[in-house]
């Protein structure tokens, strides 16, 4: 339930994307830390914007309003606040991948 390694993508204006429209985003990691025949599962996250900024209060925001769900039926690990008010989890599951 924790990320092996994570990449952003590049900064996009999502709030410009019309009702059924679309979108593209790139990132890429290198594989140094991973290891082979290892199962690991890809996932995305979009996360609203402010939403990992350090809180004074977090007033008992819900972590679920945090980040953006996609409309098709991909897993998901659920997301929740850490101990320093910053985001986990949230990750929409694409698959698993195999590296050899």
């Amino acid at each position: 339930g924790r990320p092996a390694a994570q990449a952003d993508a590049a900064a996009e204006d999502l709030t410009v994307v019309e009702p059924a429209g679309a979108f593209s985003l790139a990132a890429s990691l290198t594989p140094t830390r991973f290891v082979a025949g290892t199962k690991y599962r890809l996932a995305v996250r979009l996360v609203q914007p402010g939403a990992t900024a350090a809180k004074a209060n977090p007033w008992g925001l819900d972590a679920r309003n945090a980040y953006i769900l996609f409309a098709n039926d991909l897993p998901t690990l659920d997301g929740l606040w850490g101990a320093d008010n910053a985001l986990v989890g949230g990750w929409s599951v694409l698959g698993e991948i195999t590296l050899r």
